[in-house]
């Protein structure tokens, strides 16, 4: 018997070396935030903003025999509104001096007034980037001592104020 010849190891395969898995890894980082990129400026570029913030001023206008506790029931009303200033009311007088102001050059009219005839009211301001909540206004429609109210939209940019249809 001849002895078996030993049979020589076949060497392992070479290994590449150098940076390429974290050549990989940079080439994919680099594409997602060009790709993230390019989506926001496509979004921009075809007119996706932010909505810009809308004012709003709600009017109350009370009648002439209106009674403080009618008034609280309307305040109450206004105080689940989300106000930049609070709710301010405006008594005849400052009204009547609002009007004469308004007015000043028509003397005829301002003569026909008395502050008497000028109904008090409540005035609230508000902001939002949404159109405004109607249904935050509509029980003052059946509030005693209301004789009717107001919202509408302050102008912005441009754009002219708008009475809103609550």
């Amino acid at each position: 018997m001849q002895p078996q010849p030993i049979p020589t190891p076949i060497p392992a395969p070479a290994r590449r070396s150098g940076p390429g898995l974290l050549v990989t890894v940079v080439i994919a980082v680099v594409a997602l935030l060009v790709g993230a990129g390019a989506a926001f400026s496509g979004l921009l570029l075809t007119g996706w903003r932010q909505q810009p913030e809308r004012h709003y001023t709600v009017v109350v206008f009370f009648k002439t025999d209106v009674t403080a506790a009618q008034q609280d029931a309307a305040r109450a009303v206004l105080a689940k509104i989300p106000a930049t200033g609070g709710v301010r009311l405006e008594t005849s007088e400052e009204a009547y001096a609002k009007f004469k102001e308004a007015f000043k050059d028509q003397p005829q009219l301002v003569g026909t007034m008395t502050a008497d005839a000028m109904p008090q009211s409540f005035w609230l301001s508000t902001a939002s980037r949404k159109d405004f909540d109607c249904t935050l206004v509509h029980p003052l429609g059946g509030t005693p001592g209301v004789d009717q109210y107001i919202v509408t939209q302050s102008p912005r940019d441009g754009h002219p104020g708008a009475k809103v249809g609550c």
